[in-house]
This record gives structure tokens, C-alpha cells and sequence, in this order.
């Protein structure tokens, strides 16, 4: 499979499109009006304590306190200053979610300061390679922290993972150091710019190259992937044509698609997005579409068609949480499951892991994908000051 990444940059927004073999599966946008909290490391101080919910809202600084879940019998008490991590942009009228547990992405390694484990991703099969990771996190990290070799490992020579953990560690050492001496309400670490963040998570072997069309961020990128390898500086490409790079590639028209609430497939039929607070659902419409087998072979047909478009378009939009699909009727337990592995297939490669909950009782398809960031909805969209969001107005 042949992957490409298109940056695109100026001094408001930075857009970053991931194609597989020429499809868009991916578009992620930063600026400064969609400033990303999540990854950042906050001096934060207790403001209530709710014990009944197990729960605690804290000032970090941004002006509206934040949500944290406690443990079970924790003893946290207002007025205690403690280190935090947004692991959830506020939404709607819902705060950013924090959490003690924090966690420091690298390249090859996350570090987890608070806990002592040690994991090794799943995606590394190789018994003796495993093995070889267990004792060097063992024999590497200082004290009792936590470290998840991540799958980039297996591209790694040990020397380069060694020196991620020290610099993971000396990270932690810099942002405790920082917490001795910033008032409450300071950030203690900032999560990496969109562009880096793409090399640190993305520039792996299987990528083909990256095109960018800002020179800076273009000189970043090599000076990054120089530090990782050098033969990933080829793949970098920079972008001179006058033409938006977004259009020379032939991805204007589904990127200003994404906002769009109906999907058509080739077959005819068609998929309607809908969005609310608590969930989305998706509706797949026959539409058009007759099909050329008996009534119940081609529903299934245009349900499998279906499936694989919503998992593209799920990961696309960066749709999270509760996702629930209405698929055209199916009696059969066996046409369900074929469904379902379809979507769990398709989601192989999504790094969020969306989890394939199945069919409820009503025939409904359940799906749940982890919540961190603004979905293209949220980012792009607010509410009418008429319908207040509802997308309606009063008929005569």
C-alpha cells in the first residue's frame, strides 16, 4: 500500500492529508482558532471535589475549570495543587477532561512517569525482538516508571531507542523541575506542532513521501527526519507549484465534502450523517439502487459497500465516540457478521482502534472510537443564533 502525506502551511492553519493508494483516509487541521490542548501538561490546583460521582473540577489556568475523574478512595482535596494532562478538548458546553495520568509520547517509546510497567506494542511479534525490548526498558529507565515500546521499534536499532527513553526522561525531569517553580495555572509541557507531530507518529518506512509547500516547515521536516533517518530526507518533497497543493492533487472536493451530511456510493445508494452531543448515527439509504440478485443478496451487497465507506468516512471526519449505523434489514445472523468484520478490517489501520461493539437487538450496527480532539464537524461548525442547532426553522 502506497501512502503519501500532503502538508499544507501558512501563518493562520496547518492541513494535513494522508492518502492510501491515492484515497483519503485521513485530514487533520490546526490554527489559531483550533488550538489543541490535548497532550499538555498543566500546574493545576482543586477547586470542588465530588465524591459521589468520584469526580474533580480544576483551575488550569484557561479560564473554565476542568473535569478529572478520580480513583476510588483517592484523596485529593480541594485546594491541592497537583500535575495534570488534557487527554480531552472541551466541546460544546462540556470542559476539557484531565487525567494524573500522564503519558509522554517519543518516537519509539511513551513514557508514563507515574506508574511502573512495562508494555510492548502488539504489533511486535517477534519473540526474540520483544525480549530484547523488555530488558532494555528494564536496564534504561531510572526508577519506577512506566514505558510502552511503540511499534516503531521494530524499525529501531536499540542504541536509538535507548536515547528516546533518556530523552523521555529528561523531558519528565524538566516539566517536575518547572511545577517547583510556576504558579498554578502554567503549562509545564506543550504538545508537538501538527507538522511534527506527523513525523513523530506518521514517517515510518511504508510511506512513499510528503509533500509540503511551506519552505519553514519543509526545513523542520528534514532537520526531523535527518535525526530519525536519512533515508527518510528523499521522501520529503517540497511543494513549489502555484496551483493550491490540495487541488494539484485532485482532494479540494473531498475535503469540502466532509462537512456534507449525505455520502453517495457508486451503487446508488447513500448514507446520511447526523450528529448529537451524546452519539452520531448513520443512516444507509438503498437510494437507487435495485441491485441485479435477489432482494436479500443485494442488500447485503450494498450494505457491504456501505460498511467500508463509513469506515473511511468515520476515520476521515475523525468521528468519536458513540457511533451508531442503521444498516438496511438483514435477518441473517451470517450477513451480520460479515458486517462487522468488514468495519473491523477496515479499522485495522486507524490509530484511534475503534472497538466493533455489534448488532443490538433492533438491528442497530455499534460502534465506540476514542474521544480526544475536535472532530471536522465540531472544528468547523457552530451553532445557527436562530435554531440554536437544531438545523431547522419554524415553518409558516
Amino acid at each position: 500500500m502506497q501512502k503519501k502525506i500532503i502538508i499544507s502551511a501558512n501563518a493562520e492553519q496547518t492541513c494535513v492529508a494522508l492518502c492510501e493508494d491515492d484515497v483519503l483516509v485521513e485530514y487533520t487541521m490546526e490554527g489559531t482558532y483550533s488550538e489543541s490542548l490535548v497532550g499538555c501538561v498543566f500546574k493545576g490546583q482543586i477547586k470542588q471535589v465530588k465524591r459521589g460521582i468520584n469526580a474533580a473540577f480544576l483551575d488550569i489556568g484557561i479560564g473554565k475549570n476542568v473535569f478529572m475523574t478520580m480513583e476510588p478512595n483517592s484523596q485529593i482535596t480541594e485546594g491541592q495543587i497537583i500535575i495534570v494532562q488534557v487527554v480531552k478538548d472541551a466541546t460544546g458546553d462540556k470542559g476539557a477532561v484531565v487525567s494524573q495520568k500522564i503519558s509522554l509520547a517519543g518516537r519509539y517509546v511513551v513514557l508514563m512517569p507515574l506508574v511502573n510497567y512495562i508494555g510492548i506494542s502488539k504489533n511486535i511479534t517477534d519473540k526474540e525482538k520483544r525480549l530484547s525490548l523488555e530488558k532494555l526498558a528494564k536496564t534504561t529507565r531510572t526508577l519506577d516508571i512506566g514505558l510502552i515500546m511503540r511499534t516503531n521499534c521494530q524499525e529501531a536499532s536499540m542504541e536509538e531507542i535507548a536515547l528516546d527513553i533518556k530523552q523521555a526522561i529528561s523531558l519528565w525531569q524538566g516539566i517536575q523541575a518547572k511545577y517547583k517553580i510556576l504558579p498554578v495555572g502554567s503549562i509545564l509541557y506543550r504538545e508537538l506542532s501538527l507538522p511534527v507531530r506527523v513525523i513523530r507518529d506518521y514517517l515510518q518506512v511504508e510511506i512513499s513521501e510528503v509533500i509540503v509547500d511551506n519552505e519553514a516547515i519543509y526545513r523542520i521536516i528534514q532537520e526531523l527526519a535527518n535525526d530519525i533517518d536519512q533515508q527518510l530526507i528523499k521522501k520529503i518533497k517540497l511543494y513549489r507549484n502555484k496551483i493550491d497543493i490540495f487541488k494539484f492533487y485532485g482532494l479540494n472536493q473531498e475535503i469540502n465534502n466532509l462537512l456534507n451530511r449525505r455520502v453517495d456510493l457508486a451503487n446508488g445508494s447513500y448514507l446520511i450523517f447526523d450528529y448529537t452531543e451524546a452519539l452520531t448515527v448513520v443512516d444507509v439509504n438503498s437510494g437507487k439502487f435495485t441491485g441485479q440478485n435477489k432482494m436479500g443478496d443485494s442488500y447485503l451487497q450494498a450494505n457491504l459497500l456501505a460498511a467500508q465507506e463509513i469506515a473511511r468516512q468515520i476515520r476521515l471526519r475523525d468521528i468519536t465516540g458513540i457511533i451508531i449505523i442503521d444498516f438496511i434489514d438483514m435477518q441473517k445472523e451470517k450477513e451480520r457478521e460479515q458486517i462487522s468484520q468488514v468495519l473491523k478490517n477496515k479499522f485495522i489501520l486507524d490509530r484511534r482502534k475503534p472497538k466493533v461493539i455489534g448488532f443490538t437487538e433492533l438491528g442497530l450496527m455499534q460502534i465506540t472510537r476514542k474521544k480526544m480532539r475536535k472532530n471536522m464537524y465540531n472544528l468547523l461548525m457552530s451553532d445557527c443564533n436562530y435554531c440554536h442547532g437544531s438545523g431547522k426553522l419554524k415553518s409558516v
